[in-house]
């Protein structure tokens, strides 16, 4: 029978004695050696796997795995397990749209959405020895489960190849971009509800010169003694060797609710954005 919440974990002392069942005093010793505890429950704990993928061509890829772990097993060079059963499942979807676009173009349009989902449940109710059953209507066995689920959109732009037009050549060429958008949901023993959102937009554009961009103002000095032969090689470039610039935004958004006071709301906010500009300029 089970009394109270046991948790062998908090036994700090152990005391022991004899009894005297007769009326005279009784002299002796007792020795004690190699305690044991008897009715240790024995289980098998075990942990699979399974994954698939679907292709379609080049145009899509579908992948899903589901994994499951008992929580008390452990690999041979480990003692224990994690204590908490783990289910996680996700699937993925790769998208590559820019297929069905003259290859010439080089256009680059990949969309990859993922999904993951893990939920740990604790072998033991939180500080005892008490096992938790799923079945068990009078409990909420999600009031101690750890859940996170999210859910991930990457996409982006750019282009492998130069193109002929002058003006595409120098402008859509050069330039790639990128998004994401991360939502995960996450809650356990002590949070009722978390919620993130992360958004994340960069783009960069690249330009070379070309490498013929230059004169040479001393050649008529080539005869000269001494100072003739370096004058005479000096180039003077009059555009930039490479221009690079880039921007990117990223928004952060997190409203966490404990269980403890379910009506206080505790929100994280914040918006970077970070620019920069880089010139080369050759001298030689």
């Amino acid at each position: 029978r089970i009394k109270g919440a046991p948790s062998i974990n908090n036994i700090q002392n152990i005391v022991m004695g004899v009894v005297n069942n007769s009326s005279e005093r009784i002299y002796g010793k007792v020795l004690v050696n190699e305690l044991r505890m008897t009715g240790v429950k024995k289980g098998k704990e075990k942990e699979y796997s399974i994954k698939g993928e679907l292709n379609f061509a080049d145009l899509m890829t579908i992948t899903g795995d589901y994994k499951h772990t008992d929580a008390g097993f452990h690999k041979l060079q480990q003692r224990l397990g994690q204590g908490s059963s783990n289910d996680v499942y996700s699937a993925t979807i790769k998208l590559h749209p820019n297929i069905i676009l003259p290859s010439r173009w080089g256009i680059k349009t990949p969309i990859k959405l993922s999904y993951s989902n893990s939920i740990k449940t604790p072998k033991y109710h939180p500080g005892s020895d008490i096992l938790t059953d799923t079945k068990d209507n009078s409990f909420n066995i999600e009031n101690i489960q750890e859940k996170r689920e999210k859910i991930w959109l990457l996409t982006s732009f750019n282009k492998s190849s130069m193109s002929t037009n002058w003006l595409i050549k120098r402008t859509i060429d050069n330039i790639s971009m990128s998004y994401s958008s991360i939502r995960i949901n996450y809650s356990n023993s002590q949070i009722l509800k978390e919620i993130q959102h992360d958004f994340q937009l960069s783009g960069s554009y690249d330009y070379i010169w070309g490498k013929e961009n230059y004169f040479i103002p001393f050649k008529f000095t080539k005869d000269w003694l001494i100072i003739g032969n370096l004058f005479s090689q000096s180039r003077y470039y009059y555009t930039p060797d490479k221009l690079s610039t880039s921007i990117q935004f990223n928004e952060f958004d997190k409203r966490t609710i404990q269980r403890v006071n379910s009506d206080a709301v505790t929100e994280s906010y914040s918006f970077n954005m970070n620019r920069k500009v880089i010139l080369n300029h050759k001298f030689t």
